[in-house]
């Protein structure tokens, strides 16, 4: 028997790196990753990954077992929940800390009508939502036709995430062409969301056997009418304290739902003045944009607080720690060759998070064809973000991202006036 302890990671390959990464040199634990996907696009089942585990484990009982599952491989989240909890309710794995969504939260909350429903029923707030298809396109077009239903509304995939296949309805008649321009695309499960403009709020969280730690909350411009999708919006992070009776609602729900390892809700702030929101959706699963979340604490990381709890170390951060502010701004050029190269020159400064690459034309479901360099920052205080502000407009030829940059601060500063953290900490905005 080896002397070192596994710990399997399954899903996402980088996010497996990223957590291997972030346990300590020389350490007595190996890590293990399983992949998620069978064939291209389409996950292994839980039966095929629960036996995986098994083989892994063969010679050396894990002491953990991570879900990194990927919205991108269809049914990932949903077959990784229910291998681990077949494995916790067989008790295979004495002592074992298994960390990922319950089966009930992981197929649930990936399935935007499920979501809506449950959620209603558990008495949350979220956006009036009515499912759509072939056998009720007519009934739901004769709701709209009589006011029945709000308008204008928004048409959206059930199953995709970040906005994908999203069409907005202004008449009851835009209906029915829009289900079929869906339909052409191959989306074949659609619900129709009532549409609010306000600032979408994420809460995210770190959720690891009883306790939850939740980031400091950031806020994305609101949509419009052209349904701009939210990553070509700025994002803020850390400008805000928490807004306190949203906060406990995400909380509440991870905790109705045993949304256990890391969980995202992102919901529509409607109403200013009574800090009320509708929720759009809830995300089950580590995201893409977890690095930002992190940056909001100094040494504080999402994988490094995984690992000290799989070895019974304190991993929630101080309540001391002071938050800082994190920027994520899209900047959009013609070639993809051209944004590689301007990446690898941002790479070389300590206050970039992290900056990528996306040609959008790639993504499930896009007729966007722009390629997008999507750029998370530090901002620093004073005038450290004018300066790093102006070095990322050389690099990227924008001169439109101080002004954007500003524009959101400023309506942050309107929309919550008592909530920011720290008054004058970005100067000259």
């Amino acid at each position: 028997m080896s002397n070192r302890k596994i710990i399997i990671t399954i899903g996402s390959s980088r996010h497996s790196r990223n957590f291997e990464f972030s346990i300590p040199l020389k350490s007595k634990y190996k890590v293990c990753h399983i992949s998620d996907e069978d064939k291209f696009g389409n996950a292994k089942s839980s039966k095929t990954i629960l036996e995986e585990i098994m083989l892994v484990s063969e010679k050396e009982v894990p002491c953990g077992v991570i879900s990194f599952a990927r919205s991108t491989v269809i049914g990932s989240v949903e077959n990784v929940a229910e291998s681990l909890e077949k494995l916790n309710g067989e008790g295979i794995f004495k002592g074992c800390k298994l960390i990922g969504p319950s089966f009930i939260a992981a197929k649930t909350l990936s399935n935007k009508w499920l979501s809506a429903k449950s959620m209603k029923r558990h008495g949350f707030s979220v956006l009036r939502t009515v499912n759509v298809n072939n056998l009720n396109l007519k009934d739901v077009y004769k709701k709209l036709e009589s006011g029945l239903f709000p308008l204008p509304a928004v048409l959206k995939a059930t199953y995709l995430s970040g906005g994908a296949g999203m069409r907005f309805i202004r008449k009851a008649r835009d209906l029915i062409p829009q289900y079929n321009f869906q339909k052409k695309q191959e989306i074949t499960e659609s619900i129709l969301t009532e549409f609010l403009i306000g600032p979408e709020a994420s809460v995210e969280m770190l959720y690891l056997g009883d306790h939850i730690f939740v980031f400091p909350m950031s806020i994305k411009d609101p949509t419009n009418e052209s349904l701009d999708h939210g990553d070509n919006k700025v994002k803020i992070a850390g400008y805000l304290r928490p807004l306190d009776k949203i906060q406990a609602e995400a909380v509440d729900i991870a905790k109705k739902y045993k949304a256990s390892g890391y969980f995202a809700i992102e919901g529509i702030v409607y109403d200013l003045s009574k800090r009320q929101w509708k929720i759009m959706e809830g995300t089950p699963r580590f995201t893409g944009s977890y690095p930002m979340f992190n940056a909001t604490l100094p040494h504080f990381d999402s994988m490094r607080a995984i690992f000290n709890f799989i070895d019974d170390r304190k991993w929630i951060p101080s309540l001391k720690t002071k938050q800082q502010i994190v920027i994520q701004i899209p900047v959009f050029m013609s070639s993809v060759s051209m944004a590689k190269k301007s990446v690898d020159k941002l790479k070389q400064f300590e206050w970039i998070v992290f900056a990528r690459v996306e040609n959008l034309s790639e993504l499930p479901f896009s007729v966007d064809n722009r390629i997008r360099i999507q750029v998370t920052f530090k901002a620093g205080i004073n005038s450290d973000w004018l300066k790093r502000i102006h070095v990322m407009q050389g690099i990227l030829d924008d001169k439109t991202m101080e002004r954007r940059i500003a524009s959101s601060i400023k309506r942050l500063d309107e929309y919550f006036p008592d909530l920011v953290y720290k008054k004058d900490i970005l100067k000259n905005v």
